[in-house]
């Protein structure tokens, strides 16, 4: 099962779904609300917990960080939770922080010209964001 908290772009979501393309077997779309996010967590006390969650950037930061706790408490165990706008200094700054205090491998990549016959994944760096600024994405 796989879950997205906002509107992912299309992009974005591919990448995200690659390596599990053949064994998701529903996707449920949630509006990234703090009071959507606390419903999503009874979805997991009642034993539907998936096994990957994208978050899309926020575009309100107030509310990200708890968004993203929620998130992690409501993954199966094993899981994978993953989003976009990693370059954006709210989201690299929470993902980061998470992940330390969870002890739990982070992997960041810039997509260049997702979508495209010229797409590369490389490793994130602010230099490597900054290759071609009108068509790189970051993810986590």
């Amino acid at each position: 099962d796989f879950i997205v908290f906002g509107q992912p772009g299309m992009n974005e979501l591919l990448h995200s779904l690659q390596p599990l393309s053949t064994s998701i077997r529903r996707v449920l779309p949630l509006p990234l609300t703090s009071a959507v996010a606390e419903y999503a967590t009874f979805l997991g006390a009642s034993g539907h917990r998936p096994s990957l969650i994208y978050m899309n950037p926020p575009r309100k930061a107030a509310m990200f960080r708890t968004d993203l706790a929620l998130a992690w408490r409501l993954l199966k165990c094993e899981g994978t939770l993953a989003g976009g706008g990693y370059h954006l200094p709210v989201v690299g700054q929470y993902v980061d922080s998470l992940c330390q205090a969870l002890g739990v491998e982070l992997i960041t990549k810039v997509i260049h010209a997702p979508g495209s016959k010229f797409e590369t994944a490389l490793n994130y760096s602010e230099a490597t964001l900054l290759l071609n600024k009108k068509s790189n994405i970051s993810i986590w």
